[in-house]
C-alpha cells in the first residue's frame, strides 16, 4: 500500500506541473479556468491520500522546519488579514477573473506539503516534467508569434503569450524553467542528457525574449548575470574562468545596448 500510494502521489504532482498546458476556449476565461480547477482537484485528490500515507507511515509526515513554519504563519496572518478586510468571500475566494484567493493559497500550502514527503531522487522528474512542457508552451508562443497570431484569441498579437493569454504571465513562467534548465545541465551526468537539457533552456529562453516583457527579460539578464559572477570566484584559476570572465564582460556589454 505505501509503495502503491507513494507512485499515485508522484503521479498526480507531475500533472500538476503539466496543467499549465490545459486551454479551455469555451469557457469565460479559458486560459485560467480549466487550469485552476485541474491543479486544486489534482491537489485535494493527493492530499487525501497523502493523509492515509502519513498515518501509517509516520516518515512521510511534514517536519517543522523553518520554511514550512514560516509558510503556517503566512497562511494565518492572510486569513486574519481577509477576516478584518471588507469582503471576506472575495479575499478567500477572489474573483472568477482571478481565482487567486487564499482559497488557492490553501492548495499551493497542500502542494508545499506534499512535495515534502517525497524523496529527492522524484524532483529530477518533476524538474524534467517541468522543463518539457515549458518548452512546449514555447513552441505555442512561436507558432503564435510568427505563423497564427490568433492562434488562442489573444488579446496582444504582436507578443507571444501561448497558453496562458497574457504575454508577462508566459514569461514569469518561463522565466523559472530557464533556471530549471540551468539546474538540470548542471545536474546531470551523461553528455546527450546535458545536450537536450541545454537545447530545451536555449527554448525556453528565447520564448522569454519572444514576451517582449521587459521585467522578466531583464531578471532573466540579473540571474545569468549573478550565476556567471558567483562560478567566477568559485573556479579556480584556469581557461574555464577565464572564459567565464569573458561571457561575463559580453553580458555586460549586452546588457547595455539592449
Amino acid at each position: 500500500m505505501e509503495k502503491l500510494l507513494l507512485n499515485t502521489i508522484k503521479v498526480g504532482l507531475l500533472l500538476v506541473v503539466l496543467s499549465v498546458l490545459f486551454y479551455f476556449n469555451s469557457s469565460m476565461y479559458p486560459f485560467l479556468t480549466l487550469k485552476t480547477v485541474i491543479i486544486q482537484s489534482i491537489i485535494e485528490i493527493l492530499t487525501a491520500l497523502w493523509l492515509v500515507l502519513i498515518v501509517f507511515y509516520p516518515r512521510y509526515r511534514p517536519r517543522l522546519t523553518p520554511i514550512t513554519v514560516g509558510l503556517l504563519i503566512l497562511l494565518v496572518v492572510l486569513l486574519i488579514s481577509a477576516f478584518f478586510g471588507e469582503n471576506f468571500y472575495k479575499s478567500f475566494f477572489s474573483t472568477q477573473a482571478r481565482l487567486t484567493g487564499i482559497f488557492l493559497i490553501i492548495h499551493i500550502v497542500l502542494l508545499f506539503l506534499l512535495l515534502s514527503s517525497v524523496n529527492i531522487s522524484f524532483w529530477r522528474w518533476l524538474w524534467w516534467t517541468s522543463l518539457t512542457a515549458a518548452s512546449t508552451g514555447m513552441i505555442f508562443g512561436v507558432i503564435e508569434k510568427f505563423f497564427l497570431h490568433n492562434l488562442f484569441f489573444s488579446r496582444d498579437s504582436g507578443r507571444a503569450s501561448s497558453l496562458f493569454g497574457n504575454p508577462a504571465f508566459l514569461a514569469s513562467y518561463l522565466l523559472f524553467n530557464v533556471f530549471i534548465g540551468l539546474l538540470l545541465l548542471t545536474n546531470e551526468r551523461k553528455k546527450w542528457v546535458k545536450i537536450i537539457a541545454a537545447f530545451f533552456t536555449s527554448a525556453v529562453a528565447l520564448g522569454v525574449l519572444l514576451t517582449q516583457t521587459i521585467g522578466a527579460m531583464a531578471g532573466l539578464a540579473a540571474g545569468v548575470l549573478l550565476i556567471l559572477i558567483y562560478y567566477i570566484f568559485q573556479l579556480p584559476r584556469s581557461s574555464k574562468r577565464s572564459f567565464l570572465i569573458g561571457v561575463l564582460f559580453l553580458v555586460v556589454i549586452f546588457n547595455g545596448v539592449f
